[in-house]
């Protein structure tokens, strides 16, 4: 028999994502959601936001913000 090695999984750690959206929000919040946010309206249409997003990765912590609100534009 050989020996198998399992490596533990990736923990979770809390990126911080900055963005552009719409002045206006339509949130789809889910149960074990664990996002939290910060949106200042610049204009009548347009906000930019902070959103501190538990995930793997950052393209996992985008997926996730994407699946709660519109985001128009990342921020670098």
């Amino acid at each position: 028999m050989s020996n198998v090695i399992q490596f533990p999984k990736a923990k979770p750690k809390v990126h911080i994502l900055k963005f552009k959206c719409p002045a206006v929000l339509k949130m789809t919040k889910e149960a074990d959601n664990d996002i939290t946010m910060e949106i200042e309206r610049v204009s009548p249409s347009e906000g930019i936001g902070t959103a501190w997003v538990p995930a793997v990765n950052e393209t996992e912590a985008k997926q996730k913000l994407h699946k709660l609100i519109q985001v128009k534009e990342w921020i670098t």
